[in-house]
């Protein structure tokens, strides 16, 4: 576990970094970037993950499911940006230093997810993974939850990056919400 202050502000880099390019081929699958939503830890494959940005404030567009923040232009590629409390329908909180843009490959396009901070890159293994239990009616928030994992600092709900950006959910999303 990183003695790093999870809270601090996170620098924007200038150029890309692959993360996943630290950790050996082997490992690649069996490591997370795990984030803080809430008071809850979620973790995602850092084979996903491309860099990690400060926060940035997104341009808003009009239309978008509401968990959609807005496009950011990152070294001249636009970014679309999706808030995770939003997504997760949490109470949203106001920006700040602490927040966290981790940029994403989707389907081979650059994509953002706005975190409340960034904590750790850790280990969890195939038999520290848990299959995810069945809360959910909703397909599209089943999706998301890949498994739970259980590492020395607790537990991380483990997302899937595709589920998060799934196009046919913010479809489904943006017509309920038209519906109301």
């Amino acid at each position: 576990m990183s003695t790093a202050n999870p809270l601090a502000p996170l620098p924007t880099p200038s150029e890309p970094r692959a993360y996943a390019d630290d950790y050996a081929e082997t490992d690649v699958a069996d490591t997370y970037l795990t984030f803080a939503v809430d008071k809850d830890t979620y973790g995602i494959s850092i084979a996903q993950v491309t860099e990690i940005l400060g926060f940035v404030t997104p341009m808003v567009v009009p239309g978008v499911p509401s968990y959609v923040r807005g496009v950011i232009n990152l070294r001249g590629r636009i970014i679309p940006v999706h808030c995770v409390r939003k997504r997760f329908k949490l109470a949203e909180v106001p920006d700040s230093v602490h927040r966290a843009i981790i940029v994403c490959e989707v389907s081979g396009a650059p994509a953002g997810l706005l975190v409340d901070a960034v904590s750790d890159v850790i280990t969890i293994l195939p038999d520290q993974v848990d299959h995810p239990p069945q809360l959910h009616r909703d397909r599209a928030a089943a999706a998301m939850l890949k498994g739970v994992g259980k590492h020395a600092g607790g537990i991380a709900l483990l997302l899937s990056v595709e589920a998060l950006f799934d196009s046919s959910a913010v479809v489904h999303d943006a017509a309920s919400s038209a519906a109301s």
